[in-house]
């Protein structure tokens, strides 16, 4: 039987429409200074509403990871406004990184504003000292109607793709009413939109966007005004055309079911929306091993077959044993296009070829969600990129876990290892024991059955690491000393050094320090060093003392 492919969010941005209820006319990031004392990082700031100046208690602040789990955005930090407006976001523990910030009321809550989200400049760590103040202006709506109306208990919808920096209500869908019409449920954030209207999932029809066009690019914008209803914003749909074909084993001939299917088309992965124009269509194999999609847009589209299940599990059988790939080729790339004009109808019929596997044994000191990934070099771009991966979970209180990647073509791969816990402290990492892909180590692949051993040892860092700080005179014939301050967890071991005009001090290893004539108009530092299993070991310097007479 074939299984009908619908149209897909596959990659949000943002990965639910956030909060309806926020906007800012200004956003500023800037520097706070950091602390020996107060090691932890944090975003500060205060959420008010642009037209009154009054604060917003209760507000939403949210941080995003746009790099979460398996690529979807992912929020590591939120927290509420208190009652003055003001919030502080907690970046203890957070990976380095790029993130986004937003900020918006409660849905639901009835308030006028609309949200906004912005990227944080620059890099984010877990010192960092940011502040971020929110100005918030007043949301607008979108009315307007869609034909023919959708038949009795199916589901119509409209879809929302913002073209200016606030990306709050990016991906934003909401439903269609029974007669064709359509209001936004909630506020939307003052800006320029795309509208993709989305047919009846199984009627065949094209999705369509605003101007009438079939293509993100070619769609004409929509404008959303502070505090009013944009009216009018709609469409007819017609038909479109489709795709389907069979998937099967290339060793036996028979049909693979659970295959995923996806559609993408080729003008939005050229331009980096390949969600965000909702050019996506998704479908898995049936028993018989076939796929069928309806009411495709008229463009041109790349297909590809994915066989790793999002499973934990050690043991994979049926497709999972199976090499993904493009239509055409393994990689993007040089992957076969197909074109849709019209109602044409195409097919996209698939041998996939039985695969090896890499198997290995991580261990670290705690376990939670880890992404273990193969990455294969494409002949065409000579770049690394990501071919298979496969999710690892703790199997009870263990420090150790094995895991196994199908699905491999014979020849030469790398293993990355990532930990998507909301708190992680674990470093990318790659085989063996690299901090870079391109610095990786290889592992070579045979034909059939799989490679052992490709063993990782997972190191965390330290959620917190204190800067030191030195106490006592600074003069010759007194005593200093250090102190390492705060670290989470606590290293089972410090050492010290203390350090002369940036160089080591002979034999002057312990925490106390007896000044000498020596250091006499000399900076004298110390650095603290922590240790403990299962963790990267760190260094810190504190700030310098001059000696006097």
């Amino acid at each position: 039987m074939a299984v009908t492919g619908s149209p897909t969010r596959m990659r949000t941005r943002i990965a639910v429409p956030i909060i309806a209820a926020a906007s800012v006319a200004a956003l500023t990031l800037t520097a706070v200074p950091a602390y020996a004392a107060t090691p932890t990082g944090t975003v500060t700031g205060k959420v008010v509403a642009a037209d009154t100046g009054k604060p917003i208690a209760g507000a939403n602040v949210k941080l995003w990871d746009p790099n979460g789990p398996y690529g979807y955005p992912s929020p590591v930090r939120a927290i509420q406004t208190r009652s003055d407006g003001s919030y502080t976001l907690n970046l203890s523990g957070i990976r380095s990184g790029t993130y986004d910030i937003e900020a918006g009321p409660n849905y639901g809550s009835g308030s006028p504003y609309a949200g906004l989200e912005r990227d944080v400049a620059g890099t984010v760590t877990a010192k960092s000292k940011l502040r971020q103040d929110f100005s918030l202006v007043r949301a607008g709506k979108i009315s307007g109607k869609v034909s023919p109306t959708a038949p009795s208990g199916q589901w119509q919808s409209v879809k929302l793709f913002a073209t200016g920096a606030n990306k709050t209500d990016d991906g934003a869908q909401f439903g269609v009413d029974a007669d064709g019409t359509f209001t936004t449920p909630y506020g939307v954030a003052p800006g320029t939109y795309k509208v993709q209207f989305i047919a009846p999932q199984g009627s065949g029809l094209a999705n369509r966007f605003s101007g009438g066009s079939f293509a993100a690019a070619s769609a004409s914008t929509v404008t959303v005004t502070s505090g009013k209803t944009t009216t009018g914003v709609g469409t007819t749909l017609v038909r479109g055309g489709s795709v389907s074909g069979t998937v099967t084993a290339a060793d036996t001939r028979a049909p693979l079911a659970g295959v995923s299917v996806e559609l993408t088309s080729t003008d939005a992965a050229k331009s980096n929306r390949y969600v965000s124009w909702g050019a996506g269509y998704a479908s898995q194999t049936g028993t018989d091993g076939s796929f069928d999609f309806t009411g495709v847009a008229p463009g041109t589209y790349t297909v590809h077959f994915e066989t790793q299940p999002l499973s934990t599990t050690t043991t994979d059988s049926g497709s999972a044993l199976y090499v993904p790939q493009y239509l055409g080729s393994r990689f993007a790339s040089s992957a076969k296009a197909i074109t849709i004009a019209g109602t044409a109808a195409q097919k996209a019929d698939v041998a996939l070829q039985r695969g090896a596997r890499i198997t290995g044994t991580l261990t670290a000191a705690k376990f939670s969600l880890f992404d273990v990934r193969a990455y294969a070099k494409d002949p065409k771009t000579s770049k690394w990129v990501p071919v298979a991966s496969k999710p690892v979970g703790q199997r009870g209180t263990s420090k150790s876990t094995t895991y196994s990647i199908p699905g491999l073509a014979p020849g030469s791969y790398k293993v990355g290892y990532r930990d998507y816990s909301t708190t992680a402290t674990l470093p990318d990492g790659y085989y063996k024991d690299k901090t870079s892909l391109a610095g990786a180590d290889t592992v070579t692949v045979p034909a059939t059955g799989s490679v052992g051993k490709v063993d990782q040892a997972l190191r965390y860092t330290f959620v917190t690491a204190a800067t030191p700080t030195i106490s006592g005179s600074a003069k010759v014939g007194s005593t200093l000393t250090a102190r390492a301050n705060t670290w989470s967890p606590t290293p089972t071991k410090f050492t010290y050094q203390w350090k002369r005009a940036g160089k080591a001090i002979s034999k002057a290893t312990g925490s106390k320090y007896k000044l000498t004539k020596s250091d006499k108009g000399k900076a004298i530092t110390v650095t603290v060093t922590g240790t403990r299993s299962g963790y990267t070991t760190a260094a810190h310097t504190s700030k310098s003392v001059t000696p006097k007479s």
